[in-house]
């Protein structure tokens, strides 16, 4: 929304908003519409973020754990009624002359996609401000910290500040990646209470990483009621998850994961990134409650093997190119054949 706008770029720049709009940027929303969803997020401030996280973080569109601890962080920010006094503020303000008297080194950083506030803003604050340098980074969310590539945006803020390079030593090898995820977790953790959820999380936590050293595996991070792993080769994925499956039922609690190997890119701080990660993270999404899910690759892979894998047909991964064909492995001894 260009109302949104109001308190950076003055208003006789406006007009030249959408003179900036470019090729792929997000459709600049009317003002009213925008208003209207920030007053639906402020509807269930702190109890339910879930629209919030699809409008201002849609990266994270479907992730119950990102969508329990938006809530929780409105809680602690503000009340439904202050944050409705800060957007009144956000569209009556006048940013006048200021943008034109800053006198100290700006950077404008900025997300292509976002939808809240329109990129064409961004670029003609920058244009404003005298002396100002402008980076414009690829993605949707309008929370930037928050993105799959959020270390785009703070590496940019050390290097603007600090003028030294950020880059790390990238490093890249084949692994089998491993995603896993509690079944409705918001919906158990809003059942038992704080301090049982608590409890739940640490048996899984325990019982999870133990048996990723076990199968010789390595815990990447924790992604809220889940996590990420990797190792050597797709049958220790494979046969850790379905241990997984099977320990974790037997204590009550249901997960879902997808396995899928590639290569991926291994940072100086531990973490992982590539497309192998994206895929691996989206065929565990597409897993029934329950289930190990794994791509056509995993099972070619393992073909000769003793697992016997259950063909799920074809299906469009979200921000995947193309059709993946994807499998279910069957059930572990004491899980129920779906």
């Amino acid at each position: 929304s260009v109302g949104l706008l109001n308190s950076i770029v003055p208003h006789q720049y406006r007009r030249q908003i959408r003179a900036r709009v470019e090729d792929g940027d997000a459709p600049i929303a009317g003002t009213q519409e925008t208003v209207g969803r920030f007053l639906t997020m402020a509807s269930t401030w702190g109890e339910d973020a879930t629209f919030m996280v699809n409008f201002e973080l849609p990266s994270q569109n479907g992730n119950e754990g990102v969508s329990r601890w938006m809530a929780r962080l409105c809680r602690f920010s503000a009340s439904p009624n202050d944050f409705l006094k800060q957007l009144e503020s956000i569209v009556t303000l006048d940013a006048g002359d200021a943008p034109e008297r800053i006198q100290a080194p700006t950077q404008v950083t900025h997300v292509k996609g976002d939808r809240v506030l329109p990129v064409a803003g961004g670029r003609v604050l920058a244009s404003i401000i005298p002396g100002a340098t402008y980076l414009e980074i690829e993605g949707d969310d309008h929370m930037a910290w928050c993105m799959p590539n959020w270390l785009d945006t703070t590496d940019s803020y050390i290097e603007f500040a600090t003028g030294q390079s950020t880059h790390s030593t990238v490093t890249r090898k084949f692994a089998s990646v491993l995603f896993t995820d509690i079944v409705n977790s918001t919906r158990q953790s809003s059942t038992v209470g704080d301090t049982s959820w608590r409890e739940t999380l640490e048996g899984h936590d325990r019982v999870t990483r133990d048996l990723i050293d076990r199968h010789g595996g390595r815990v990447v991070k924790s992604t809220g009621d889940g996590l990420l792993a990797v190792f050597d080769v797709p049958s220790q994925a494979v046969s850790c998850a379905a241990d997984m499956l099977r320990s974790l039922a037997d204590i009550g609690i249901a997960i879902r994961a997808g396995v899928h190997a590639g290569e991926i890119e291994l940072l100086d701080d531990g973490d992982i990134t590539g497309i192998a990660v994206n895929l691996a993270a989206r065929v565990e999404q597409q897993a029934a409650d329950g289930e190990l899910w794994v791509s056509s690759t995993v099972r070619d892979m393992m073909l000769g093997g003793s697992t016997t894998f259950v063909d799920r047909g074809h299906h469009e991964l979200k921000g995947i190119d193309d059709q993946w064909r994807l499998y279910s492995v069957a059930a572990p001894e004491g899980l129920p054949q779906r």
